[in-house]
């Protein structure tokens, strides 16, 4: 059983702190990798098109229809789905074909640009556009999950180096804590067993960094089972103008060492 005032990392934990720049390479690569889909998506889906495939290559012929129809066949996310009836001229012969458009229609008898393929298939946008349009919703998903992944590893790689840091600084026991979710699993609110002041108690939102169990590996994730009444929490002795607390939660056999900004901290 874990001594009743710990003052420092255990062995498996430290082990667990020391190893953790692998598992951070391991997290960039799947987060590369997670990346390399989300380019590849938009640039590869409207290939298995033949029209698309055809029209992004640029094999399809640029003309100017008239409208000679506009009729609504459904609904559109925020609006209603048209159905426009076109004619053009293609050597010398009348064509005639329609598109569907969840924009504004054109009116009937207006002149719209199109560009038609070999099978009659229409498309409204240019292939310049189109290849445009694609390339940027590529780059777009791309940054998402390169800022998304950065957004999960970046945050937890900086908080357990300030725990390893914390290893030869001294605990100051605070008493007992009540701790609840608030949304996520590695974010708890803690407050003091009791404490009651005027207005909604005082809580300290903090950050999951480690939990572990006596006899058991060290986790680097929250779960739902540190809600509750805790045995003492633990805050590492450092310096009072640092903009972040380093802090320990102690109950049993089970450990959670956890962070949160000071208020006022620079």
């Amino acid at each position: 059983m874990w001594p009743s005032a710990p003052t420092a990392l255990t062995p498996d934990e430290l082990n667990f702190l020391h190893t953790d720049p692998a598992r951070g390479r391991k997290r960039w690569s799947i987060i590369a990798a997670v990346t390399v889909v989300c380019v590849l998506i938009p640039l590869l889906l409207p290939l298995l098109s033949d029209s698309m495939r055809t029209h992004l290559a640029g094999d399809t012929e640029q003309v100017s229809a008239e409208v000679t129809s506009v009729q609504p066949v459904g609904n559109c996310r925020g609006g209603q789905r048209h159905s426009v009836a076109v004619t053009w001229m293609s050597d010398g012969l009348e064509q005639s074909g329609a598109y569907t458009t969840c924009e504004d229609p054109p009116q009937v008898g207006a002149s719209v640009t199109l560009w038609i393929g070999a099978g009659g298939n229409i498309q409204t946008n240019s292939p310049t556009g189109d290849r445009i349009g694609l390339i940027a919703l590529s780059v777009a998903l791309g940054l998402l999950a390169i800022g998304a992944g950065a957004l999960a590893v970046v945050p937890l790689g900086r908080r357990r180096r300030r725990l390893l840091r914390s290893v030869n600084h001294a605990l100051d026991a605070v008493g007992p804590v009540e701790t609840k979710y608030h949304g996520r699993y590695d974010e708890l609110h803690i407050r003091l067993a009791g404490a009651h002041v005027a207005g909604p108690p005082a809580t300290r939102r903090a950050k999951v960094t480690l939990r572990s169990q006596f006899g058991a590996k060290p986790i680097g994730r929250g779960h739902r089972e540190l809600r509750g009444a805790w045995q003492a929490m633990y805050v590492v002795r450092a310096d009072q103008a640092s903009k972040y607390s380093v802090a320990l939660l102690a109950r049993g056999p089970q450990r959670c060492w956890v962070e949160f900004r000071n208020r006022g901290g620079k």
